[in-house]
């Protein structure tokens, strides 16, 4: 019994740690999107780049724009609070539904606008090359010819990127069903992921709030969530790896609640099916494994059930070992050698440098630097040193990651600057470069899509719409913040809404290190709407509360039934702390 209770509190206090932690990434990254914003340059013809231009402050001439994303936090603040208080016509299935359609129509007719023939984005074009080759002369043709280099060659290609070999198949199956027009059709898979996602995001707020005015909040925040949209005709995977890995978070919220234990054992069992489909489209996602792995360790600890959690990690397990087949069947069909790819520190040691990127960052008007932690071909280079052997990769970024943390430590004034700025060009584009890669695309004749021609509707709306979306990710990463303030001060810590915080800190803490792109960062955000829903409910209650007290006599502001404050579930089946 002794032990059983040292496990329970180890549970607590490491559930409290880890939302500590949570607070306290949310609290910079909300202190971050109020005093600076990140938009990203044009070039020479008017198109969007990955180079960025961070606004701050302490110039003047940046506050112009930061003045639009502060019209943008009140407008968006201005729509939740219409919906907390007002919103019972966004109660229900059939709001959802209404979301769901008018969503659906929106982005079809973004693909529809595009009509992409082309794909620009380094990844896709490759790929789309590759693809070519096999539809002319089969799966030899990839083997062909003398070496080239990566960017031509299938070999070297994947035998670098073994966990691209999905992403080249399902290419394929596009374009031999849907010939011309596959870039399109992948651009439409897209949409029906992205409303999976908006799906399975509405039903975990339903389970991890439980009031009816943050609940209506969420579906604004949802429902505002433009990067999300424009995504859509990005020719990659991440859309449909983003609504695959909600649908195994929206499974985990379900065994999180579900009071029937084996039913519970079954829901964590299936969802490593999505997860395998997820991780095949977007290796990245396994960042929200991490995330479920670690509140089921708490919540095994707390509750003293480890059950739940063997069966989980034989889940994750499974679904791993699944996202690997792709990699041994292209082996099979061709030959290449799958087998010593990249190895993570050799990818981790690329996003702790800032001496060969390939991208610029300026502060202001100061002149351009480079873009900390932004790709390089560096480690393409010490792969391709290390002949693809993992042991020899990772020796030589342990040593440069070594060098690069000796440069930290004696330079304090720089690690500043370096994580600052990676903090800033991750999280603080409101945009999420959803419309740089939406400008990636071309229609039959070669013309590259331009949502940002300020001589069109388009170009101006879009901008319009940027500092809508830089007032935003304010309310998001405040209302989350104040959400995990609210669960600390309460100690009332359920347990939905501990993986959503771990998720996130997950991902938080990947990207930090990792290659900086906020596209990468993005999912993690939509992960929170949650918790910021939550948060901003509570500060229409607190200003609710305080105007009732102050007018004594008076009638309380009208409210949705069944708020309170904090608005986070603490029944017992999902109690971790309470």
């Amino acid at each position: 019994m002794g032990g059983d209770n040292r496990r329970g509190r180890v549970g607590r206090v490491l559930s409290e740690v880890l939302v500590v932690l949570v607070a306290a990434a949310l609290g910079i990254l909300a202190a971050m999107s109020i005093v600076l914003t990140v938009w990203l340059k044009l070039g020479d013809e008017g198109d969007l780049t990955q180079n960025m231009w961070i606004f701050t402050m302490s110039c003047p001439s940046s506050w112009p724009i930061l003045l639009g994303g502060a019209a943008g936090l009140a407008m968006v603040v201005a729509l939740c609070r219409l919906a907390w208080s007002r919103g019972g016509i966004l109660d229900g299935r059939r709001a959802l539904i209404v979301l769901v359609v008018v969503t659906t129509v929106l982005q079809v007719a973004w693909v529809m606008l595009q009509q992409t023939r082309n794909c620009y984005w380094g990844d896709s074009w490759m790929i789309s090359a590759f693809v070519d080759k096999v539809m002319d002369g089969g799966y030899g043709a990839l083997m062909t010819g003398p070496l080239v280099d990566m960017d031509h060659d299938a070999r070297l290609y994947f035998a670098c990127y073994p966990f691209q070999s999905f992403w080249f198949f399902w290419c394929l199956l596009m374009r031999t069903v849907f010939g011309d027009l596959s870039l399109m059709a992948i651009q439409l898979v897209n949409v029906l992921a992205n409303e999976l996602t908006v799906v399975c995001l509405v039903l975990i707020g339903h389970d991890v709030l439980h009031g009816a005015g943050s609940r209506r909040v969420l579906f604004v925040l949802v429902a505002l969530c433009l990067p999300l949209y424009w995504l859509c005709s990005y020719v990659y995977g991440n859309a449909c790896g983003m609504g695959l890995g909600f649908l195994f978070l929206l499974l985990q919220v379900r065994a999180l609640t579900c009071e029937d234990g084996r039913r519970r054992l079954v829901l964590i069992a299936v969802s490593a099916i999505p997860l395998a489909l997820c991780l095949c489209f977007k290796a990245t996602f396994v960042l929200f494994a991490i995330g479920a792995l670690i509140c089921w360790v708490v919540v095994a600890l707390s509750r003293r059930q480890p059950l739940p959690l063997v069966v989980l990690v034989g889940a994750l397990l499974a679904a791993n070992l699944a996202s690997g087949v792709p990699a041994r069947v292209l082996t099979q069909l061709t030959g290449i050698d799958t087998s010593h790819g990249m190895t993570t520190l050799t990818h981790l040691e690329m996003g702790l440098r800032d001496d060969m990127q390939e991208f610029t960052t300026a502060y202001d008007e100061e002149a351009a630097t480079v873009s900390p932690g932004g790709w390089s071909r560096h480690a393409q280079n010490a792969w391709a040193a290390a002949g693809g052997d993992a042991a020899e990769q990772n020796s030589t970024a342990l040593s440069e990651i070594g060098e690069d943390l000796s440069g930290f430590a004696s330079d304090p004034a720089y690690t500043f600057w370096f994580f600052g700025t990676k903090l800033a060009s991750e999280w603080c584009d409101p945009t999420f470069q959803s419309l740089y890669y939406s400008s990636m695309v071309a229609d039959s004749s070669g013309e590259r899509f331009n949502p940002v021609d300020m001589d069109t509707t388009l170009g101006v709306t879009c901008e319009g719409l940027t500092y809508v979306l830089d007032g935003y990710e304010t309310v998001v990463f405040m209302g989350a913040f104040l959400a995990c303030v609210g669960m600390i001060r309460r100690r009332d810590l359920a347990a939905p809404a501990l993986l959503l915080a771990a998720t996130f800190f997950v991902g938080f803490g990947c990207y930090l290190l990792w290659e900086e792109k906020s596209v990468y960062a993005f999912p993690f955000l939509v992960v929170i709407l949650p918790l910021a829903a939550s948060g901003v409910a509570s500060v229409f209650e607190a200003i609710r509360d305080g105007r009732a007290g102050s007018r004594p006599g008076s009638e309380v502001e009208s409210s949705p039934e069944g708020e309170t404050a904090g608005d986070l579930p603490s029944h017992e089946a999902t109690e971790v702390v309470s």
